[in-house]
């Protein structure tokens, strides 16, 4: 199954568009990028706590799934707040494996 998410980018591109590989080591990078997609302080308020909860709800997944080639290409986050993963790379790499055997 393909879901398109609409609005969303990746922790990579987030952090190019701060600055480059230098962004990563900012702790306010997410936050400033979330600050400017939301148009009130309430809807910050309500993606932040949206970013929080998907972020825990992703960090045990991924740890109880085993799953692993987290990088910043492969985690997305919606301008409301959602933090989900990409399954792209896992897939193509899969399809990779495939053909070698």
């Amino acid at each position: 199954m393909i879901e398109v998410v609409l609005n969303a980018k990746t922790t990579a591109d987030i952090n190019k568009a701060a600055g480059g590989t230098k962004a990563v080591l900012y702790k306010d990078t997410l936050t400033k990028w979330l600050r400017a997609q939301c148009e009130s302080d309430a809807d910050f308020r309500r993606a932040q706590e949206t970013f929080c909860i998907s972020c825990a709800g992703y960090c045990v997944a991924t740890f109880v799934l085993g799953i692993g080639d987290r990088h910043n290409d492969n985690i997305m986050v919606t301008r409301e707040g959602h933090l989900f993963r990409t399954l792209l790379s896992r897939l193509t790499h899969t399809q990779h494996l495939k053909k070698r055997r």
